[in-house]
């Protein structure tokens, strides 16, 4: 007996309907905190030809598309303290115009010095004795 005949083949997928489609990004915005757990964001929009915005359908979908927000600067914010130094004794005993000096340091908590020494974070103030 001869075979069966095979079945006719599978008629061809039909065109894509419109232009082809794709995802438009735009730049990262600038991160929303300089440390601690910032965020970022873009348009993401889906567009054929010639920039014509269309269906987030037409690029497959939502779950299809690139990321609009991003975790940006996630590193711990660094905390400071403010060290205020005694006063020293005035520079003249009368007749006013006399100076005195204290120390200011500006620190990064626990205990590493920022900025301050003696000579660049000493802080002058007149006053008359």
């Amino acid at each position: 007996p001869p075979p069966p005949p095979s079945p006719p083949p599978s008629p061809p997928p039909p065109p894509p309907i419109g232009p082809p489609f794709g995802w438009v990004l735009s730049r990262w915005s600038a991160c929303s905190k300089p440390c601690g757990n910032g965020t970022q964001h873009r348009n993401v929009t889906c567009a054929g030809e010639g920039g014509l915005v269309a269906s987030v359908t037409e690029c497959g979908g939502v779950a299809k598309a690139p990321a609009s927000v991003a975790a940006c600067n996630w590193n711990a914010c660094p905390t400071y303290e403010v060290v205020v130094g005694e006063w020293g004794d005035c520079n003249v005993t009368c007749g006013g115009g006399g100076v005195q000096q204290r120390l200011l340091q500006c620190r990064e908590k626990p205990a590493n010095v920022i900025s301050g020494s003696s000579e660049s974070s000493s802080s002058s103030s007149s006053s008359s004795s």
